[in-house]
């Protein structure tokens, strides 16, 4: 890979950032397991206790798990208010979530229906597939700095 640098620092320089991405993935991941037991809970009590449908379920669960992931998020994995006013950025992550929303939901259905998976190896499946989405969505438009570039995370701040 040419990146233009020179010297006997570049490969350490590219090593070093190759690792705090890896670490913040695994950082979104901690938070993303969090939202995910808020998720699944949410989901199954209503489900299984409320008789509430699974579609609805899910959205209920999953904006649930969105504000859990964020809190966990400004403190593990991103640095918040930097760029947008915390509110802000809380409705920031809520919209480009909508579109991991509509991507879980036919997910979900898809599933159940189609292919008649246990609606609760649905969910793991609808979740498991909008990981990514979410973090990149968020890491690019959300918590990104000026110009769209990655803003400093939380790990290459210290925290």
């Amino acid at each position: 890979m040419n990146t233009g640098m020179r010297g006997p620092w570049s490969a350490a320089v590219l090593a070093r950032v190759q690792r705090l991405r890896s670490v913040s993935v695994l950082r979104y991941l901690v938070a993303a397991v969090a939202g995910a037991v808020v998720d699944f809970s949410v989901f199954a009590l209503l489900i299984y206790r409320l008789d509430v449908g699974y579609l609805w379920a899910g959205v209920a669960g999953f904006a649930c798990a969105t504000l859990a992931n964020y809190l966990v998020s400004i403190r593990l994995v991103f640095l918040s208010g930097t760029r947008f006013s915390r509110l802000h950025e809380l409705a920031m992550v809520y919209a480009v979530s909508a579109t991991g929303l509509v991507w879980h939901q036919m997910i979900l259905y898809a599933c159940v229906e189609r292919y008649g998976i246990h609606v609760m190896l649905a969910k793991v499946i609808a979740v498991g597939s909008v990981f990514f989405w979410n973090y990149f969505l968020r890491r690019h438009f959300v918590f990104a700095g000026p110009g769209g570039k990655a803003a400093g995370s939380a790990e290459s701040q210290g925290q």
